[in-house]
């Protein structure tokens, strides 16, 4: 499952903490910031958990 946000510039420094946030403490999510989109991958099996 993937999904994408388009971000303002005010919004990237604080989701850039949060991508930070999720990469280091989740094995089954992922975030990338790519300009000003937010790309969040997520394993569909975890989720269902």
């Amino acid at each position: 499952m993937t999904t994408e946000l388009r971000l303002t510039e005010s919004q990237k420094l604080e989701v850039g903490k949060i991508v930070s946030i999720l990469n280091r403490n989740s094995g089954f999510v992922r975030a990338a910031l790519y300009g000003e989109v937010l790309r969040v991958y997520a394993s569909k099996t975890e989720i269902e958990r």
